[in-house]
């Protein structure tokens, strides 16, 4: 029997997966995420050549679900790519994200 993966452990791997694809195909990636307090979505974007330090930076500092260790207020919630000439999207399913690369953790 498989294992179910944690959203953190989900997260690094698609992480990992966008590393993977075609430079060409994606320039940047970001991350939302949730602040108890705030109503909206913080959009933290980064360019594309930066994902490795990143994928370290949030297997260090976030908890299995995604929560921030020095801050339990703070949270990820979602993930979206992209390229300069393109707008963000956040979809809602896992399969939409093999698509169109983008998705929510929540």
């Amino acid at each position: 029997m498989l294992k179910k993966l944690t959203k953190k452990e989900q997260f690094l791997q698609d992480l990992k997966f966008l590393k993977e694809l075609e430079s060409d195909k994606i320039e940047y990636f970001s991350v939302g995420i949730e602040t108890q307090g705030m109503e909206g979505v913080e959009l933290i974007i980064n360019p594309i050549v930066n994902i490795d330090q990143k994928i370290n930076y949030y297997d260090k500092s976030y908890n299995d679900d995604l929560v921030l260790n020095s801050c339990d207020e703070i949270r990820i919630v979602s993930v979206d790519v992209g390229r300069h000439n393109t707008k963000l999207s956040f979809l809602n399913t896992i399969e939409d994200f093999r698509w169109q690369i983008s998705y929510c953790v929540i």
